[in-house]
Parts: C-alpha cells; sequence; structure tokens
C-alpha cells in the first residue's frame, strides 16, 4: 500500500501552494472524525492479525496483545518526538503513531514477545516521524502520511521478523542471518512489483483522466 501510494504521490503531485514559503496547509478537516476512523482501523486489525491464525487458538490472545502494544507504543513515541520537536502534542502523530505501530508489528506478531512488540512499536514510531519530515524534505506531499506509516514502518516491520522473531514461531527453518535476507528480498521484490504496476498503470490513467 505504501509503495501505491508513493507511486501516486509522484504522479499526482503537491497541493497548490503546499511548498511556498509562508504558506500553511491544514492538518485535516475533522480531527474527531480521523480519530474515529484510526479506532475503527485499529478494532478491524484485530481481526487482520489475530485471524491470520485462521482458528481461534492460544495463539491468538498473545497475537491481539502484541498488537495493542505496538500500537500504544508507535503512538507515544511518535508523539513524544513530535512534542519535543515542536513544542505541543500533534493529533496527527498521534493518530499515525498508531497506524504505523500497527503496520510494524502485523509480520511478526505471532512470533514476538510482548516486551519485543513495544519495542517493534516504539521504533515504528521514531520512523513514522522521521519519515514525515523526509518527504516534507523530499517535497512529496503525503497528506495522510501513508508512505511512512505504511510503507516505511511496513519495510521496519518486514525486518523486524528477522531481528526479532521467535525461529520455532516462524517455522521456516531458517537461521537469523537467511531469514533477514529472506525479508530483504521479499521487501525488494514486493515493492519493485507494487510501485512498477501501480506506477504505469496511473501514469497511464493519468494521460486519459488528469
Amino acid at each position: 500500500g505504501g509503495w501505491v501510494a508513493l507511486a501516486a504521490i509522484l504522479i499526482i503531485g503537491p497541493r497548490m501552494g503546499r511548498y511556498d514559503s509562508g504558506t500553511t496547509m491544514p492538518t485535516g478537516s475533522n480531527l474527531p472524525m480521523a480519530a474515529l476512523g484510526t479506532l475503527l482501523i485499529w478494532f478491524g486489525w484485530f481481526g487482520f492479525n489475530g485471524g491470520s491464525t485462521l482458528e481461534f487458538n492460544e495463539q491468538v490472545p498473545l497475537i491481539l496483545l502484541n498488537t495493542s502494544l505496538a500500537a500504544v507504543f508507535g503512538c507515544l513515541v511518535a508523539s513524544f518526538v513530535s512534542f519535543l520537536k515542536q513544542g505541543y502534542v500533534c493529533v496527527t502523530y498521534i493518530l499515525n503513531g498508531i497506524i504505523a505501530g500497527l503496520v510494524g508489528i502485523t509480520a511478526s506478531c505471532h512470533a514476538v514477545s510482548p516486551a519485543e512488540a513495544a519495542i517493534i512499536g516504539s521504533i515504528s514510531g521514531l520512523v513514522l516521524y522521521w519519515g514525515v519530515a523526509l518527504m516534507d524534505r523530499l517535497k512529496l506531499d503525503d497528506a495522510l502520511a501513508v508512505v511512512p506509516a505504511h510503507l516505511i514502518a511496513g519495510i521496519w516491520g518486514t525486518l523486524a521478523v528477522a531481528i526479532f522473531g521467535d525461529p520455532v514461531a516462524l517455522g521456516t527453518g531458517l537461521g537469523q542471518a537467511q531469514q533477514l535476507l529472506a525479508q530483504i528480498i521479499g521487501i525488494i521484490s514486493i515493492g519493485t512489483y507494487s510501485f512498477t504496476v501501480s506506477y504505469v498503470l496511473m501514469r497511464l490513467l493519468d494521460q486519459f483522466i488528469p
């Protein structure tokens, strides 16, 4: 999803006046609705992660706990860092920190401990904040921080499988170095396919419907 969003951002371009000096853009037209949407996403993620077992077994409670812990710590870290930099707590970093934490833990939610889930979520919150700053520096107008929350935090979460994942729970039969290589291959191959196909199709569509 983050790769597709990046392709769309490159084709659509920034909003008018987004990077003009002295111009500020609104953070959102309805933050309470955005908060409600994030809560619903968080709730739905229980089905996304917990349901991946395809049965209600003893793994599910740990998966749900890890999912929530990562979301909480992603939220706290992103909010804290933004507070240190800006001097106030920005609601968008609270919400996007939750999303980044959820994205970061998904791949390894069944194979890590609650403490490791908290670490994964915390780093997801950090990469979200840095990702937003990077997008601004590159003048890529990502109004919803989709690329930092889904692509960058997703890449981190994919790597975290090899870094923190219990080999027995993963069941791949690979050592840590081999697992890390497999994760990197996955990132590159899925990223190349997703970005290339979506960019070509949207560029083609842009010729007919700008």
